[in-house]
């Protein structure tokens, strides 16, 4: 009997090591954005401009933190979005400020765009033009 205990302890931590080997894994991938660009919309000027980058987490990436380095300015406003319903519009948005203070939880099902834009960080105004964003997963 206790042959028989040990052996299915055994068959359970051999099962449990594919699920737990992916745990805490990280992906990084960084994609480069322009000089800012106003981009009508239907209902006027958007706040959103096309020099965002565009990032597809894998399956399994539930979270995302992001880094962005400008190639002018210290401070860069953002925001780090996800279009969940397919209109065009961001339904998840989260205001950033150079870098997240902490991963955010994401649809794995969904790309995440990072909008980079004119606006305030920290009280000081901001004024992106070229650089990097640094797109780090998690599952």
């Amino acid at each position: 009997m206790k042959r028989f205990i040990y052996l299915v302890a055994a068959a359970a931590l051999v099962a449990a090591l594919p699920i737990n080997a992916h745990a805490g894994r990280s992906r990084t991938e960084v994609g480069r954005y322009h000089e800012l660009e106003v981009t009508p919309s239907e209902h006027g000027v958007s706040g959103r401009f096309s020099n965002g980058v565009t990032f597809m987490p894998q399956p399994g990436e539930r979270r995302v933190s992001i880094v962005i380095t400008d190639d002018h300015t210290d401070h860069v406003a953002a925001t780090l979005g996800q279009d969940l319903d397919g209109d065009g519009i961001d339904d998840r948005e989260v205001r950033v400020c150079g870098a997240t203070t902490k991963p955010i939880r994401i649809d794995p099902t969904v790309e995440v765009t990072v909008a980079v834009q004119e606006g305030t960080c920290n009280g000081e105004s901001t004024f992106a033009t070229t650089g990097e964003v640094k797109a780090t997963f998690t599952r």
